[in-house]
């Protein structure tokens, strides 16, 4: 999650994609606070920095928009969990 003043300098951008470079992840999504957070003090990054966090993991992460629902995200555009991917079994009962 990306939170202003806590993870959102270039230098926390920067050690966080030499990680995921090294693990190496299938897929990783930078999330935005957007419910109202359990601390006080956690506020959205602001434009600037999100577009700055998106150009500098661009190559191994993607920042997820805060008004996207996660299946339109992975491009699925609202269908039924079993249509968006055979990685699901089909439930039984």
């Amino acid at each position: 999650m990306l939170i202003k003043g806590l993870n959102d300098s270039d230098a926390a951008l920067d050690d966080l994609a030499r990680v995921l470079q090294r693990i190496r992840p299938d897929e990783v999504h930078i999330n935005l606070p957007v419910r109202p957070p359990a601390e006080p003090w956690v506020e959205v990054a602001d434009d600037e920095r999100i577009a700055r966090a998106a150009a500098i993991l661009g190559a191994v992460a993607r920042v997820v928009s805060a008004h996207k629902r996660r299946t339109e995200s992975r491009g699925c555009r609202g269908r039924r969990r079993r249509d968006c991917g055979g990685d699901f079994p089909p439930s039984h009962g």
